[in-house]
């Protein structure tokens, strides 16, 4: 996984950035490129997969266009990959592995047996939740980290200019992060 210099963020020199990288190592494609540029990148047998972090329209066109090429991993949460798996997205980022597998081990058994609605509610349950307390102004990243010192993994606190969750906003989380699942 590679991201480009500044220079190389369009064009030519963003194709000539991941074949010079395709010539010597497997590579997977980051981001949201043009569309054009990823097209120029079909025929490089070493290019073998995509992480996409673009808007969901973007992701959708890049399964649609290029899904049988490539496996596309989902940037993001559960429920954006859940969006994503009718056009075949069959990998994804999963934020839950730090504090809490379980939850993203049920929702991908639920796609396997063929329960989109199970894995629908998982989402739900878990991820509605804490993205709603995010719209409410909360750094998902600060959240996050919360998550981590609720299972004794790490301490929430992070360097500035990050946020950090102070002890008030910590005991106002931390029912709602227990009702989840994703702290004991």
């Amino acid at each position: 996984m590679s991201l480009p210099p500044a220079q190389m963020t369009t064009g030519p020199g963003l194709v000539a950035h991941y074949r010079q990288l395709a010539a010597v190592m497997p590579v997977m494609l980051v981001g949201e490129p043009e569309m054009g540029v990823v097209d120029q990148l079909t025929r490089e047998a070493n290019i073998c997969c995509f992480k996409e972090d673009g808007s969901e329209a973007y992701a959708r066109a890049l399964l649609q266009r290029h899904g049988r090429r490539w496996r596309v991993m989902t940037g993001g949460g559960l429920a954006r990959h859940l969006g994503q798996w009718p056009y075949g997205a069959r990998a994804f980022m999963d934020w839950t592995t730090s504090c809490a597998p379980r939850i993203g081990q049920a929702y991908w058994e639920a796609l396997e047996r063929g329960d989109p609605r199970e894995a629908a509610r998982v989402t739900r349950h878990v991820e509605a939740p804490l993205f709603a307390l995010c719209a409410e102004g909360l750094e998902w990243q600060a959240l996050w980290r919360a998550m981590l010192e609720c299972n004794g993994i790490a301490s929430r606190h992070l360097r500035g200019p990050m946020t950090t969750l102070d002890d008030a906003e910590m005991e106002r989380v931390r029912p709602l992060l227990r009702e989840v699942g994703v702290c004991p």
